[in-house]
């Protein structure tokens, strides 16, 4: 496992599921919720103020409240759930009973429950309404540039490994260490900004509808595709890439092709090196194989050279 697949793999160790609070004073369904919602760190207690205490000490991600409780109404604990500021911050369901009238359930949404389920459910429409209320990796993004970050992908590559239509490609931007070394930080951001431009715009004229673009460190980024001729993409994007990097340097530069760093040394102009692996290549059982294979191939066909910037804009682009 070669040293981005290791931190990509860290990364996915801090993602912590979910969690979800069962309110459900039936020991029995208690623990067939939480059996059926096994993605999910669950916690189980039995009335409204064991509820109150845990949300006090730490508030889950979502609280599924049944509304027979032996100690108050389920409307009564989402009240005191109130000044907590809580209400807000997490979907609150409500587990109703089967005689439950339609204006108990009315009332309840108009308090700002966010659903309310009569019993007996259907379990697996519980866990799609569940699942779209709490938050997902898909929406976490790069501050930066406004892309899926590696959770996004990691879940949009995971799905498509039992399937045959699609390509990674992996863009690793060399001596982008060097050219922030140069220009600072600022500079540096809005080159990442204008490489996500540019890849959105290849995607939208010539990708797929469901292809991605993702960011894996502040120098590499990840696209997935269905397009039978990625290598078509890999160009457009190489050709808009050249002219929009004319725009980071000065006629001198461009000239002598490097840069002088600020100890006096040079440094080669910023240029994408790409892998490109495919379904064809596996087969696959995680979407860190893929990253693992993409990564190796680069560094085979792109020997790595260490970039020569201060040790700590190294230290930086180390962590990124």
């Amino acid at each position: 496992m070669n040293g981005l697949t290791t931190r990509l793999q860290q990364e996915l160790n801090r993602i912590r599921p979910a969690t979800v609070l069962i309110v459900e004073p039936d020991p029995y369904l208690g623990r067939m919720l939480s059996e059926y919602l096994a993605d999910y760190t669950c916690q189980i207690v039995t009335n409204g103020r064991d509820a109150l205490t845990s949300c006090q000490q730490a508030a889950p991600h979502l609280l599924l409240i049944d509304t027979n409780l032996p100690d108050m109404s389920a409307l009564a604990l989402f009240q005191q759930l109130q000044p907590l500021k809580l209400i807000n911050h997490m979907p609150i369901f409500f587990l109703g009973q089967p005689d439950d009238g339609r204006e108990q359930r009315m009332n309840a949404l108009e308090m700002g429950v966010d659903d309310y389920i009569a019993k007996p459910f259907d379990i697996v429409e519980l866990q799609f309404r569940l699942k779209n209320a709490l938050p997902r990796p898909a929406q976490s993004v790069d501050l930066i540039t406004g892309l899926p970050g590696w959770p996004a992908i990691h879940q949009d590559l995971q799905a498509r490994l039992n399937r045959q239509d699609w390509t990674l490609l992996l863009i690793h931007v060399a001596h982008m260490a060097a050219y922030q070394d140069v220009y600072g930080a600022v500079a540096g951001q809005r080159v990442r900004r204008t490489i996500a431009d540019l890849w959105n715009g290849v995607l939208d004229e010539w990708g797929e509808l469901d292809d991605l673009v993702g960011v894996v460190s502040a120098h590499e980024f990840v696209v997935i595709t269905r397009s039978p001729q990625p290598n078509q993409l890999l160009a457009h994007f190489q050709q808009q890439f050249a002219a929009a990097s004319r725009r980071w340097y000065s006629p001198a530069e461009l000239a002598a092709a490097q840069v002088q760093l600020l100890d006096g040394r040079r440094s080669p102009l910023m240029t994408p090196v790409t892998a490109v692996v495919s379904a064809r290549s596996g087969p696959f059982a995680t979407s860190l194989e893929v990253i693992d294979a993409a990564e190796t191939l680069r560094q085979r066909q792109h020997p790595t050279t260490v970039e020569k910037v201060t040790p700590t804009l190294q230290a930086i682009f180390a962590t990124s």
